[in-house]
């Protein structure tokens, strides 16, 4: 099951708290159990009516198809408790898939909005067809990345590599332009550049402009050629994405802009190991990379954001 959703959120969210995302629209996308709402008893008396609606390799074309709920082992009676839970929350889209057909949508899932710090997860996908294809090398440091800033580098974070970049363990605290998270991070110079984790945008922003420097292509014409128009998101609007300026950084915010349909694509792309109709589009070795733990709940830094049940 994938569901996309559209939320204004007061709660966590890829590591930001709760009040720098006060009153934001933002899209959140994740992956739910596979566990039909209907319970075992009631699914095991529910029959799918041919084989290819239970394909897990199932994607949607030009738009997504739909099916009953109970077709694939669902309630369509607690969805609809379940709508009735969301008109009392912020929540202002939601989408559900199973085996790649809808089968519960919740307001406005082609609206367009900012996306937030989905934007890292989406550029880490980004990455992986240059990586593997061996155009990009992870373990190149800062320094010879030529991601130099306002303030010059310690020599100590002249080590850090893209690699602890993507992983938010660069040891490098310089101004992202976030206040909130820049005023909680660590002393300059008191971490060794891949041993401690510190959610910090400055990591982020610079591994936008790596990915630039390298593949010699702008963030958001990348996003559209290799996966909006892949995967047939149908509500991509080059033209809405743009950059947003870092205050103390040459480092730019690369603010993404989707919908909740497109991102349930996205997130449908993911569960797929990289494969969209039988192409990879993301290397599977990419997917199983990005996915793999790196930081124990434990280890996350600042650890205002240790709270469990949160995003």
């Amino acid at each position: 099951m994938i569901a996309s959703m559209r939320a204004r959120s007061r709660h966590h969210f890829a590591g930001l708290r709760p009040s720098a995302f006060r009153a934001l629209t933002c899209h959140i996308f994740c992956w739910l159990l596979l566990v039909p709402l209907n319970g075992p008893s009631a699914a095991s008396a529910q029959t799918p009516q041919d084989s290819a609606s239970n394909d897990w390799k199932r994607v949607p074309g030009a738009a997504w198809d739909h099916a009953k709920p109970e077709s694939l082992g669902y309630s369509s009676a607690r969805l609809e408790a379940l709508r009735g839970w969301l008109k009392t929350q912020q929540t202002t889209a939601l989408l559900i898939t199973v085996h790649g057909k809808v089968i519960f949508e919740y307001g406005d899932v082609t609206l367009i909005s900012k996306v937030a710090s989905v934007r890292k997860s989406v550029l880490s996908m980004l990455y992986g067809n240059y990586v593997v294809g061996g155009k990009i090398d992870t373990q190149k440091t800062v320094k010879e990345l030529g991601l130099n800033d306002n303030q010059p580098f310690l020599p100590i974070e002249e080590h850090a590599t893209l690699e602890h970049l993507l992983t938010a363990r660069s040891g490098i605290y310089l101004p992202s332009g976030n206040g909130e998270l820049d005023a909680q991070t660590p002393k300059r110079g008191s971490e060794y550049p891949g041993t401690h984790f510190s959610y910090n945008n400055w990591d982020f922003n610079a591994t936008g402009t790596a990915f630039e420097k390298l593949t010699g292509k702008n963030i958001f014409d990348a996003l559209q050629s290799d996966l909006a128009v892949p995967v047939g998101m149908q509500d991509y609007d080059r033209s809405r994405q743009k950059k947003i300026p870092a205050t103390g950084s040459v480092h730019p915010e690369y603010a993404m802009y989707l919908s909740t349909r497109d991102m349930a694509r996205i997130g449908l792309l993911m569960e797929r190991m990289g494969n969209w109709n039988g192409k990879q589009i993301v290397p599977s070795d990419w997917v199983r990379y990005t996915t793999t733990l790196i930081t124990p709940f434990d280890e996350i830094n600042p650890t205002a954001l240790r709270v469990a049940g949160r995003p």
